[in-house]
């Protein structure tokens, strides 16, 4: 049970006997960001372990004499001095964890501000935390961490009741992939595919476990009929919800998904338009003033899911232009109708002209806004 926090503190010491060795072996010195990144990923991975240890006494299951011992240990019985250390442990054990989760909250919390501020110390420190996901989605870490303890709980919560652990552990899983399928968190899109599918998996693997349980009875049935008719009215709710949608958006009429529609369908404002395409034009202009090699160079440092992007919004561009530029610009397959009136090529037979350079590129001149894209 001290294993965790005297590994901690063995990190510890051995950052600070590093800083110590001559200028011969200064190589082997530990620097302070990475010695605490080591320290984080250690206490991330062994966190379920830790929290598995820490909830250990506090699983207590009943005997029909009326005693109740540890799950695990059934020689120990509940409330004696031998379960009483075990608790003393497991309390500590448990707020030693309960330190992690907080510090672990601060920074998912702060990380933003300091990245935008360019404190590389801050970011190697945490980097345990926040490199295995994507930039926009850098809080995900905290989902991984919480997951592990929250499988856990059931067992302590309901030791006696195989039925509220299966469903427990159900709304666990179903919770976070649904999270997970929501962002799509992991840098790797297969990290993505193959999480998702064991989550699934484990739900499947639940749900064929609860054929084996025996029928509920008496007073756990007419809790379980409580549950059932909480999820049904939770139903209920998101269909009527849906119906709001349905009715709000016929009355706004704008086009579905678009920047004209009620915040409330896009689940939040999109960004100002006059601001981004003031955005948009000051990238174009830099675009157009570096090589192709440099822009090939920039793309190179782009994560798949930013290409995939850019790719997409480019093919979106193109079919809103319409004319040429729109078979130009197409990088991916889509189904989609432009209804807007004044396509590029609409206002003017000289507003869109596309020249072949030597080097094989093209150059996109739009005379009606004075912008010049090399592609």
């Amino acid at each position: 049970c001290l294993f965790f926090p005297l590994a901690v503190a063995m990190l510890v010491a051995l950052g600070l006997v590093s800083q110590v060795l001559p200028a011969k072996l200064s190589a082997w010195r530990w620097s302070r960001p990475k010695t605490l990144s080591t320290m984080g990923q250690f206490l991330q991975v062994g966190f379920t372990t830790m929290s598995n240890i820490a909830l250990i006494p506090f699983m207590c299951i009943q005997h029909p004499m009326g005693q109740s011992s540890v799950l695990q240990y059934n020689a120990v019985v509940c409330g004696t001095d031998g379960h009483s250390g075990m608790v003393i442990v497991g309390v500590l054990l448990i707020c030693m964890g309960c330190i992690f989760l907080a510090l672990l909250t601060w920074l998912v919390t702060v990380a933003p501000t300091k990245a935008s501020k360019g404190d590389m110390q801050f970011l190697q420190s945490c980097r345990f935390l926040l490199f295995r996901f994507r930039v926009d989605v850098w809080w995900y870490g905290m989902v991984v961490v919480l997951r592990g303890p929250l499988l856990s709980l059931p067992a302590v919560a309901f030791t006696d009741s195989a039925r509220a652990q299966l469903l427990s552990l159900t709304v666990v899983l179903a919770v976070s992939l649904a999270i997970q399928l929501a962002v799509w968190p992991w840098k790797t899109p297969a990290v993505n595919l193959v999480d998702g599918t064991i989550t699934l998996l484990l739900v499947f693997v639940i749900a064929t476990a609860s054929a084996f349980v025996p029928a509920a009875s008496g007073a756990t049935k007419d809790v379980f009929v409580g549950v059932s008719l909480g999820f049904m009215s939770l139903l209920f709710l998101c269909l009527g919800v849906m119906l709001v949608m349905v009715v709000l958006a016929l009355i706004s009429r704008g086009p579905m998904g678009s920047a004209q529609e009620l915040s409330v369908l896009t689940l939040g404002k999109g960004p100002d338009l006059a601001v981004l395409a003031s955005r948009f034009r000051d990238m174009s202009d830099v675009g157009t003033q570096m090589s192709h090699t440099d822009l090939i160079r920039t793309l190179e440092n782009l994560s798949v899911y930013d290409l995939r992007g850019l790719a997409t919004a480019m093919t979106s561009l193109g079919d809103e232009w319409g004319g040429a530029l729109a078979a130009h610009l197409r990088t991916s397959r889509r189904a989609s109708i432009t209804t807007k009136a004044g396509k590029l090529d609409d206002l003017h037979d000289s507003a869109t002209k596309m020249r072949r350079l030597p080097d094989g590129s093209t150059t996109v001149s739009l005379s009606a806004n004075q912008t010049v894209m090399e592609l």
